[in-house]
């Protein structure tokens, strides 16, 4: 567009205003991590609503999910019926569900975390607590599998390894959750494994939280070595 021929240019007006426009860019910019965590916490951002085996809600965005798995893609963008649904039914428990959409805008989720702090052996609390965060692993890396989040089941394998250098007794506990789930990691099942013949007596007993596995059952679960 042509300048009037009275008005007045000065070049400064130009680079100030340049120099405006970029500094108010960058303070309201959202590097990508961060834009992902806006669009997991802004509703108005989501489209779709993954509903839990057990009735929980966690919504999300249908291409932020697409974006992240190739499966996600051909479910939620492609000609599965979940592409033309704005509730998408998950078999897995609410704790888990929750955990794969905060995986999938930030990288990470609360169950992929481990105290740093070290526990007393008889921490019962914080035995309870890892009990319960082996069982919710497991069944986040079986969903990871089945999604092609290779990297989840990575992260979620070092946790459970993490817990059992704390926790080695709870190797039953892990034991039993794999029995329970399929597609998982077999490095998983070998670490499960390993730790229950280190501790087979820590295994017929149990704990507060898991029943014991049986002399006989465990013992046919591990001499078949497979058991999927």
């Amino acid at each position: 567009m042509t300048e009037p021929a009275n008005s007045a240019h000065n070049p400064s007006d130009t680079v100030q205003g340049s120099q405006q426009v970029s500094v108010t860019a960058k303070e309201g910019e959202l590097s990508g991590k961060r834009l992902l965590a806006a669009f997991w916490k802004d509703d108005e951002l989501n489209d779709i609503t993954f509903k839990s085996n057990d009735g929980v809600l966690v919504k999300a965005n249908r291409f932020v999910f697409a974006a992240k798995s190739d499966v996600f893609r051909r479910m939620l963008l492609g000609q599965f019926s979940e592409s033309k649904s704005p509730v998408i039914n998950l078999d897995y428990e609410g704790t888990v569900a929750e955990a794969l959409v905060e995986y999938v805008y930030t990288d990470s989720a609360e169950v992929l975390r481990v105290s740093q702090k070290r526990q007393r052996e008889e921490d019962t609390e914080q035995e309870h607590h890892s009990t319960r965060q082996i069982q919710l692993l497991v069944s986040l890396m079986e969903c990871g599998n089945f999604y092609n989040l290779l990297t989840l089941c990575e992260k979620a394998l070092e946790c459970v390894a993490k817990i059992l250098k704390e926790y080695p007794k709870l190797s039953f506990v892990l034991l039993q959750s794999c029995f329970q789930r399929q597609g998982l990691p077999k490095e998983l099942k070998l670490m499960a494994e390993k730790g229950v013949r280190k501790d087979i007596a820590g295994a017929t007993i149990g704990t507060k939280d898991v029943a014991c596995l049986s002399p006989s059952v465990l013992e046919a679960i591990l001499k078949i070595g497979n058991y999927e």
